[in-house]
């Protein structure tokens, strides 16, 4: 009984020392990391300060902008509405002058048409060469 508690505490050493082997490398990447990560901080705490004021200045601007840009849409709207008024009236009064004035010179344009579309053919006519025979 005593060999078989020997062999399990020597495997047991041998276990353990094993680990310990393998935990080395391990424990040695986790503390550069842990010292990168320190610098990382310690960089990002010294710029974090001017980051944050260019931050502020951006959104300041952002918010100038929206509120020129809302202004301007707002004035855009207004001439829009405006001239739309404007348009209304003028399709109102013309209809008003259409229904009210009559256009007498029409069928006289139609008659004047007629009568140069007669002359034209009776010149051609007088004037084309005729056939003796």
């Amino acid at each position: 009984m005593a060999v078989i508690t020997d062999t399990v505490l020597t495997l047991a050493g041998v276990v353990f020392l094993l680990a310990v082997g393998f935990a080395i490398p391990c424990i040695v990447q986790i503390r550069r990391t842990a010292r990168d990560m320190t610098l990382t901080l310690r960089t990002i705490n010294e710029n974090l300060p001017v980051i944050m004021k260019h931050l502020e200045e951006i959104t300041a601007r952002v918010n100038r902008t929206t509120v020129t840009v809302q202004g301007q849409f707002a004035d855009l709207s207004q001439m829009i509405k405006k001239l739309n008024g404007v348009l209304f009236l003028l399709v109102g009064l013309e209809e008003i002058v259409r229904r009210k004035v009559r256009l007498p010179f029409v069928p006289t344009l139609g008659t004047l048409l007629a009568v140069s579309k007669g002359v034209r053919v009776f010149l051609s006519h007088l004037l084309s060469e005729r056939r003796c025979g």
